[in-house]
């Protein structure tokens, strides 16, 4: 049986070997797309992280601190829901809960992005709070930069060379205040997430909430779920067809005409 590259075509050989290794290298270029999971599981990423579009977001670490009592990150799910210009995490959890007195816990993670990132948003997106109890969540971003992040959390934020910000959303259980966003003007690159969170000083719940990081309009940094793959794919059969036919060129000249 005839093999389908003759036994001395070694530049198409080795052409096939290239176009499967540059693809290799490109599927290993960046971490593995963000997928729904626990954020245990976010936590075991470490430094390598995951892929949101073109974000990387990376070393997680969450935890309580002072007397609170601790919640396993086990159970507490991150969901991502994107759009072409914004990335957006749900944390929510049954866990984050009290019947008196006050807890006090801290989510933090790094953010880097090959575009510029306009702005960030803090959402609670569900809570309960029975007054004069409320849930808080107080964001702290560095920009430009990342954390070096304890684990668990220190109640002293990480120190941060670029410009701080607090953005305080709460719900008193009267007159709550859910959203708060602010934009960057320089834009930035990288970005030290540190979520704050506080119950007390009674019964109250904090079923989920969210980070949102925009992006520049127009600049694809999160392009549409498996594209990436679609496109590497797409090279993938450019790089074998033309290989094929310079091979059937070579062997048939008066066909390839």
């Amino acid at each position: 049986m005839m093999s389908f590259l003759g036994r001395g075509d070694c530049s198409s050989k080795v052409g096939m070997v290239v176009v499967l290794g540059a693809a290799a290298l490109c599927l290993h270029a960046s971490p593995a797309p963000c997928v729904n999971e626990s954020l245990q599981a976010y936590e075991s990423l470490g430094a390598a992280g995951c892929s949101i579009g073109g974000l990387v977001v990376n070393d997680f670490v969450f935890g309580p601190f002072g007397l609170s009592v601790p919640v396993s990150a086990q159970n507490i799910d991150v969901t991502i829901v994107t759009t072409k210009s914004s990335a957006e995490l749900i944390v929510s959890s049954d866990s984050l809960q009290i019947q008196s007195g006050f807890a006090n816990y801290a989510l933090a993670y790094n953010v880097v992005s090959p575009v510029n990132m306009l702005g960030f948003d803090v959402k609670i997106e569900k809570s309960i709070a029975v007054p004069p109890s409320e849930t808080v969540v107080n964001p702290v971003v560095c920009i430009g930069a990342t954390y070096t992040l304890n684990n668990p959390p220190s109640p002293v934020l990480p120190n941060c060379a670029a410009t701080n910000f607090g953005l305080t959303v709460f719900d008193d259980g009267i007159n709550p205040s859910l959203e708060k966003s602010i934009g960057f003007n320089d834009g930035a690159r990288s970005l030290g997430v540190f979520d704050s969170i506080h119950l007390g000083i009674g019964s109250s719940q904090l079923s989920s909430f969210s980070n949102t990081i925009s992006v520049a309009p127009g600049i694809p940094g999160i392009p549409e779920p498996g594209s990436v793959y679609l496109l590497l794919g797409a090279i993938l059969v450019v790089g074998v067809h033309r290989v094929v036919l310079k091979h059937r060129t070579r062997r048939h000249p008066a066909r390839a005409q």
